[in-house]
């Protein structure tokens, strides 16, 4: 039983010895094909991504430069916001304010005196001076003076209200212009996490992507190494030392 077992070892070990021997060339060139592809591979990796300026760094950069853009964009925006919602809307509500608690009150107080000041000349306007011959109208002096005083003091109200009109009309466009200066900063906040989205990408693709592709070159040498080295042990000396080995097995079992 033994010697049959030691014959069928030693044969399939003769026969592997004989396949080896068989496509020892084609062994080769596979080696050589691995070798050379896995090599492509760590060439491409290095010169295109890893390597300075190349695709990893280009891509760092860029993602930096777009990011202070961004930055420098939300900023100016900003800027323009403050000095729309600041200055722009916050003149307009002064302005209006202004008219309306002052110069429309002072319109209205000279309306009043001019108006007092007409009731006090027209007082002696209703006797008049009486003419020769009677069928003549009355006339007075200062009735002239008195209707024009009249027609100041209703343009003043009418100022007045106009000037009131004309605030409440400032106030509401200065409210458009701070919703403006409301959607610039709508604006200015999405650029902003535009830019803390980049930022957060440029660790990944500076560290960790690099990591990650260096990890993958150093396995592919390794592993080119290791193939190299297994390729390299199949030489004419070990495929005899096989075929001895079987020979060997065969023989002691045919003696015994």
């Amino acid at each position: 039983m033994v010697e049959i077992l030691l014959i069928t070892v030693g044969s399939a070990i003769l026969a592997v010895a004989a396949a080896l021997w068989f496509f020892q060339g084609r062994l080769k060139i596979v080696k050589d094909t691995i070798d050379k592809g896995f090599k492509i591979v760590e060439d491409a990796i290095e010169i295109n991504l890893l390597d300075q300026n190349a695709g990893i760094d280009r891509a760092t950069d860029t993602l930096n430069q777009v990011a202070g853009i961004l930055d420098q964009v939300k900023l100016s925006i900003r800027t323009g916001r403050d000095v729309v919602k600041i200055n722009v809307a916050g003149t307009m509500h002064t302005t209006a304010t202004t008219i309306r608690d002052e110069a429309a009150p002072i319109l209205k107080d000279s309306s009043i005196i001019i108006h007092n000041v007409h009731n006090t000349v027209n007082i002696g306007i209703a006797n008049g001076v009486k003419l020769d011959p009677p069928s003549l109208t009355y006339w007075h002096p200062l009735q002239d003076f008195a209707n024009k005083l009249h027609d100041i003091d209703v343009k003043l109200d009418t100022m007045e209200d106009k000037a009131k009109v004309f605030a409440n009309n400032i106030d509401t466009a200065a409210n458009k212009v701070s919703e403006v200066g409301d959607q610039m900063n709508e604006v200015s906040n999405k650029v902003e996490n535009i830019s803390n989205n980049l930022k957060a990408i440029i660790p990944f693709v500076d560290t960790n992507l690099r990591t990650q592709f260096q990890q993958s070159v150093d396995l592919l040498a390794s592993t080119r190494s290791q193939l190299d080295q297994i390729l390299q042990m199949i030489t004419p000396q070990f495929i005899a030392a096989i075929s001895a080995a079987g020979i060997l097995l065969i023989a002691v079992g045919a003696v015994i």
